[in-house]
Protein backbone atom coordinates (compact mmCIF):
# COMPACT_ATOMS: atom_id res chain seq x y z
CA UNK A 1 0.00 0.00 0.00
CA UNK A 2 2.81 2.27 0.82
CA UNK A 3 3.91 2.48 -2.34
CA UNK A 4 1.11 2.35 -4.28
CA UNK A 5 0.06 5.13 -2.34
CA UNK A 6 3.41 6.84 -3.42
CA UNK A 7 3.07 5.98 -6.75
CA UNK A 8 -0.26 8.69 -7.01
CA UNK A 9 1.85 11.48 -6.60
CA UNK A 10 2.41 13.22 -9.94
CA UNK A 11 5.79 12.73 -10.77
CA UNK A 12 6.45 16.88 -12.01
CA UNK A 13 5.59 17.50 -8.35
CA UNK A 14 8.83 18.41 -5.82
CA UNK A 15 7.27 19.13 -2.59
CA UNK A 16 10.04 21.05 -0.17
CA UNK A 17 7.77 19.98 3.06
CA UNK A 18 5.94 16.83 3.60
CA UNK A 19 3.71 15.41 6.39
CA UNK A 20 3.92 11.22 7.07
CA UNK A 21 1.04 11.33 9.13
CA UNK A 22 0.63 8.16 10.97
CA UNK A 23 3.76 6.84 10.35
CA UNK A 24 4.15 3.66 12.36
CA UNK A 25 7.47 2.32 12.02
CA UNK A 26 8.39 4.65 9.11
CA UNK A 27 7.97 2.13 6.54
CA UNK A 28 6.26 4.70 4.21
CA UNK A 29 8.82 7.53 5.65
CA UNK A 30 11.51 5.84 4.45
CA UNK A 31 9.66 5.37 0.93
CA UNK A 32 9.04 9.51 0.76
CA UNK A 33 12.68 10.13 1.85
CA UNK A 34 13.58 8.21 -1.07
CA UNK A 35 11.51 9.81 -3.35
CA UNK A 36 11.80 13.53 -2.38
CA UNK A 37 15.54 13.06 -0.62
CA UNK A 38 15.66 16.78 -0.64
CA UNK A 39 12.08 17.42 0.98
CA UNK A 40 12.15 17.99 4.95
CA UNK A 41 9.80 15.51 6.57
CA UNK A 42 7.77 15.35 9.97
CA UNK A 43 6.49 11.83 10.70
CA UNK A 44 3.76 11.85 13.68
CA UNK A 45 2.47 8.96 14.92
CA UNK A 46 0.25 8.75 18.39
CA UNK A 47 2.59 5.48 19.52
CA UNK A 48 5.18 6.19 20.90
CA UNK A 49 7.62 3.30 20.51
CA UNK A 50 7.04 3.09 17.28
CA UNK A 51 8.01 6.69 17.13
CA UNK A 52 10.86 5.29 18.82
CA UNK A 53 11.83 2.48 16.89
CA UNK A 54 11.32 4.63 13.22
CA UNK A 55 14.05 7.01 14.72
CA UNK A 56 16.28 4.56 15.45
CA UNK A 57 15.85 2.61 11.85
CA UNK A 58 16.25 6.15 9.91
CA UNK A 59 18.44 8.60 11.44
CA UNK A 60 17.75 11.34 9.11
CA UNK A 61 18.58 14.40 9.79
CA UNK A 62 15.68 15.86 7.44
CA UNK A 63 13.17 13.10 9.27
CA UNK A 64 11.90 14.79 12.21
CA UNK A 65 9.60 12.66 14.51
CA UNK A 66 6.76 13.54 16.59
CA UNK A 67 4.71 11.48 18.89
CA UNK A 68 1.24 12.57 19.20
CA UNK A 69 -2.31 12.09 18.07
CA UNK A 70 -3.58 13.33 14.91
CA UNK A 71 -6.46 15.18 16.24
CA UNK A 72 -4.52 17.04 18.13
CA UNK A 73 -1.66 17.86 15.46
CA UNK A 74 -0.83 21.53 14.93
CA UNK A 75 2.07 22.34 11.94
CA UNK A 76 3.95 25.00 13.11
CA UNK A 77 5.06 25.38 9.02
CA UNK A 78 2.74 24.43 6.67
CA UNK A 79 3.27 21.28 3.86
CA UNK A 80 3.25 21.37 0.37
CA UNK A 81 2.53 17.60 0.68
CA UNK A 82 0.54 15.57 3.14
CA UNK A 83 0.45 11.91 3.11
CA UNK A 84 -0.51 9.25 5.43
CA UNK A 85 -0.24 5.59 4.71
CA UNK A 86 -2.74 2.87 5.86
CA UNK A 87 -3.72 5.04 9.17
CA UNK A 88 -6.42 7.46 8.96
CA UNK A 89 -8.94 4.30 9.36
CA UNK A 90 -7.96 3.91 12.80
CA UNK A 91 -8.84 7.88 13.67
CA UNK A 92 -11.74 8.43 15.52
CA UNK A 93 -13.67 10.81 14.58
CA UNK A 94 -12.57 10.43 11.38
CA UNK A 95 -13.39 14.12 10.48
CA UNK A 96 -11.30 15.25 13.38
CA UNK A 97 -8.21 13.84 11.52
CA UNK A 98 -8.77 14.90 7.92
CA UNK A 99 -9.56 18.65 9.62
CA UNK A 100 -6.36 18.47 10.98
CA UNK A 101 -4.20 16.84 7.86
CA UNK A 102 -6.10 20.08 5.77
CA UNK A 103 -5.24 22.48 8.11
CA UNK A 104 -1.29 21.70 7.67
CA UNK A 105 -2.06 22.13 3.87
CA UNK A 106 -0.25 24.64 1.99
CA UNK A 107 -2.79 26.56 -0.38
CA UNK A 108 -1.45 24.80 -3.35
CA UNK A 109 -0.52 21.50 -1.39
CA UNK A 110 -1.59 18.36 -2.17
CA UNK A 111 -3.02 15.19 -0.16
CA UNK A 112 -2.50 11.53 -1.14
CA UNK A 113 -3.69 9.03 1.51
CA UNK A 114 -4.75 4.86 1.47
CA UNK A 115 -6.96 3.66 3.62
CA UNK A 116 -8.98 0.40 4.42
CA UNK A 117 -12.57 0.34 3.62
CA UNK A 118 -15.78 -1.57 4.71
CA UNK A 119 -15.62 -5.29 3.96
CA UNK A 120 -11.78 -5.40 4.74
CA UNK A 121 -11.16 -8.97 6.52
CA UNK A 122 -14.91 -9.15 5.86
CA UNK A 123 -14.12 -13.00 6.75
CA UNK A 124 -13.16 -12.71 9.87
CA UNK A 125 -16.07 -9.87 10.68
CA UNK A 126 -18.08 -12.63 10.38
CA UNK A 127 -16.47 -15.24 12.53
CA UNK A 128 -16.88 -12.97 14.67
CA UNK A 129 -20.23 -12.38 14.72
CA UNK A 130 -21.00 -16.22 14.94
CA UNK A 131 -18.65 -16.96 18.24
CA UNK A 132 -19.30 -13.30 19.74
CA UNK A 133 -23.03 -11.62 18.32
CA UNK A 134 -23.46 -9.72 21.22
CA UNK A 135 -19.52 -8.30 21.35
CA UNK A 136 -19.16 -6.39 17.75
CA UNK A 137 -16.54 -4.21 17.57
CA UNK A 138 -16.99 -0.78 18.45
CA UNK A 139 -16.20 1.05 15.23
CA UNK A 140 -16.82 -0.08 11.74
CA UNK A 141 -14.63 0.74 8.45
CA UNK A 142 -16.28 3.43 6.35
CA UNK A 143 -17.18 2.48 2.52
CA UNK A 144 -15.15 4.61 -0.07
CA UNK A 145 -17.57 6.62 -0.97
CA UNK A 146 -18.50 7.86 2.97
CA UNK A 147 -14.39 8.77 2.17
CA UNK A 148 -14.45 10.62 -0.63
CA UNK A 149 -17.86 12.44 0.49
CA UNK A 150 -15.78 13.43 3.36
CA UNK A 151 -12.97 14.64 1.84
CA UNK A 152 -14.95 17.06 -0.95
CA UNK A 153 -17.26 18.35 1.76
CA UNK A 154 -13.61 19.70 4.18
CA UNK A 155 -13.29 21.85 0.89
CA UNK A 156 -10.73 19.23 -1.14
CA UNK A 157 -10.86 18.46 -5.25
CA UNK A 158 -10.12 14.69 -5.83
CA UNK A 159 -7.95 14.63 -8.59
CA UNK A 160 -8.20 10.59 -8.16
CA UNK A 161 -8.82 7.93 -6.51
CA UNK A 162 -8.55 3.80 -6.60
CA UNK A 163 -10.11 1.36 -4.24
CA UNK A 164 -8.89 -2.09 -5.00
CA UNK A 165 -9.72 -5.65 -3.29
CA UNK A 166 -6.91 -8.16 -2.57
CA UNK A 167 -7.02 -11.61 -0.68
CA UNK A 168 -3.66 -13.35 1.07
CA UNK A 169 -4.13 -17.12 1.86
CA UNK A 170 -3.16 -18.24 5.66
CA UNK A 171 -2.53 -21.70 6.37
CA UNK A 172 -4.86 -21.35 8.92
CA UNK A 173 -6.60 -19.06 11.11
CA UNK A 174 -4.67 -19.21 14.01
CA UNK A 175 -1.63 -18.04 11.66
CA UNK A 176 -3.83 -15.14 10.56
CA UNK A 177 -4.85 -14.07 13.91
CA UNK A 178 -1.02 -14.24 14.71
CA UNK A 179 -0.35 -11.90 11.67
CA UNK A 180 -2.89 -9.50 12.32
CA UNK A 181 -1.21 -8.84 15.66
CA UNK A 182 2.44 -8.90 14.84
CA UNK A 183 1.23 -5.90 12.64
CA UNK A 184 -0.51 -4.15 15.61
CA UNK A 185 -3.96 -4.12 14.21
CA UNK A 186 -5.94 -5.73 17.08
CA UNK A 187 -6.13 -2.87 18.96
CA UNK A 188 -8.45 -0.06 18.75
CA UNK A 189 -11.73 0.70 18.12
CA UNK A 190 -11.86 -1.37 14.91
CA UNK A 191 -11.31 -4.38 16.41
CA UNK A 192 -12.12 -4.26 20.20
CA UNK A 193 -15.44 -4.52 21.39
CA UNK A 194 -17.17 -3.81 25.06
CA UNK A 195 -15.18 -6.26 26.34
CA UNK A 196 -12.13 -8.33 25.93
CA UNK A 197 -12.80 -11.62 23.46
CA UNK A 198 -12.73 -14.75 26.01
CA UNK A 199 -10.35 -18.18 25.14
CA UNK A 200 -13.78 -19.57 24.03
CA UNK A 201 -14.26 -17.02 21.98
CA UNK A 202 -11.72 -16.91 20.12
CA UNK A 203 -11.71 -21.04 20.02
CA UNK A 204 -14.92 -20.74 18.55
CA UNK A 205 -13.97 -17.35 16.13
CA UNK A 206 -11.30 -20.02 14.93
CA UNK A 207 -13.64 -23.00 14.50
CA UNK A 208 -15.97 -20.42 12.23
CA UNK A 209 -13.85 -18.98 9.92
CA UNK A 210 -12.66 -22.39 9.15
CA UNK A 211 -15.52 -24.66 8.47
CA UNK A 212 -16.84 -21.31 6.23
CA UNK A 213 -14.23 -19.73 4.43
CA UNK A 214 -11.30 -22.54 3.76
CA UNK A 215 -10.52 -23.16 0.49
CA UNK A 216 -8.25 -24.99 -1.31
CA UNK A 217 -5.80 -22.41 -1.50
CA UNK A 218 -5.98 -21.96 2.46
CA UNK A 219 -7.74 -19.39 5.06
CA UNK A 220 -8.61 -16.28 2.98
CA UNK A 221 -8.32 -12.74 4.10
CA UNK A 222 -9.56 -9.87 2.18
CA UNK A 223 -8.42 -6.29 2.07
CA UNK A 224 -10.34 -3.19 0.17
CA UNK A 225 -7.92 -0.26 0.35
CA UNK A 226 -8.46 3.04 -1.01
CA UNK A 227 -6.02 5.07 -2.64
CA UNK A 228 -6.56 8.90 -3.25
CA UNK A 229 -5.07 12.05 -4.68
CA UNK A 230 -6.72 15.45 -3.33
CA UNK A 231 -5.70 19.12 -3.49
CA UNK A 232 -7.56 22.36 -2.49
CA UNK A 233 -9.94 23.37 -4.88
CA UNK A 234 -9.29 26.81 -6.87
CA UNK A 235 -10.88 29.70 -5.63
CA UNK A 236 -13.43 30.60 -8.07
CA UNK A 237 -12.92 34.50 -9.33
CA UNK A 238 -16.01 37.15 -8.67
CA UNK A 239 -17.81 37.84 -11.93
CA UNK A 240 -17.79 41.60 -12.96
Amino acid sequence: MAGRTLALIPKAFQPSRILDAGCGTGQFTEKLHDAFPLAEIEAVDAAGAMIEEAARRLPHARISWRTTDLTDFRASRPFDLVASSSSLHWVDPVEAGLSALIRAMEPQGMMVVSVMTEGTLGELHAARCIAAPDNPPRMRMLPARVWLDRIKMLGLEILDSREETETVYMETTADLLDMLRRQGVTGGNLSQGLKPLTRTDIRNLITAYENRFRTPKGIPASFRPLYILARRRARQCASP
